[in-house]
């Protein structure tokens, strides 16, 4: 193995690529760990334990979900979807696949025991799905549809869209037994 190349048929940006998704993860998750270690420090000056004082920074419900954006769009993406967070009162700790793109993002709700908290954590992803579309993105990087983003579809698809995957469905699955409800379909 030693000596080998990559693959002849690599992009030229193939390593600066990996390179760049590689110090970009480096950097948040330094941020994240320099932002835990301020505040995790600053609650244990008060007595308040480990678990308990996360809790109190991010909450007791993760809204996760998986995006993809142009690379191009990602420093963008990441400031709206932080300031859409801001917006509901949110931490949104983001990280993933900087070289491709894709972005987990995860909603931080204070305590899922409160309707009104859930419901704004549902609508901030809502907003973040509608903001990463307008950008050029997607709904889903690599987890795929499936049924929790079903209801989200119509951001990224027309009707007609819709129409069209469902006939295709209908075409090739006429008794609905292959991922039934899968999509929204």
């Amino acid at each position: 193995m030693r000596g080998q190349k990559i693959h002849p048929m690599a992009p030229k940006w193939f390593w600066p690529a990996v390179l760049l998704g590689l110090a970009w993860n480096i950097f948040g998750i330094s941020q994240f760990l320099s932002k835990v270690q301020q505040t995790v420090g600053s609650l244990m000056d008060t007595g308040v334990t480990p678990p308990h004082a996360y809790n109190m920074i991010y909450g007791t419900k993760k809204l996760n979900e998986d995006i993809s954006v142009p690379r191009s769009k990602l420093p963008i993406a990441l400031d709206g979807i932080y300031k859409i967070g801001e917006k509901y009162g949110f931490q949104v700790p983001c990280f993933g696949h900087a070289g491709d793109g894709n972005i987990h993002v995860n909603v931080m709700v204070k305590d899922k025991t409160n309707e009104k908290e859930m419901e704004d954590g549902h609508k901030a992803i809502e907003e973040i799905f509608q903001y990463v579309v307008d950008l050029g993105g997607t709904l889903s990087g690599e987890h795929g549809i499936g049924t929790s983003k079903a209801p989200f579809m119509h951001i990224a698809f027309t009707e007609a869209e819709m129409n069209l995957f469902r006939s295709i469905k209908k075409a090739f699955d006429p008794n609905n037994i292959l991922n039934p409800f899968k999509m929204g379909l």
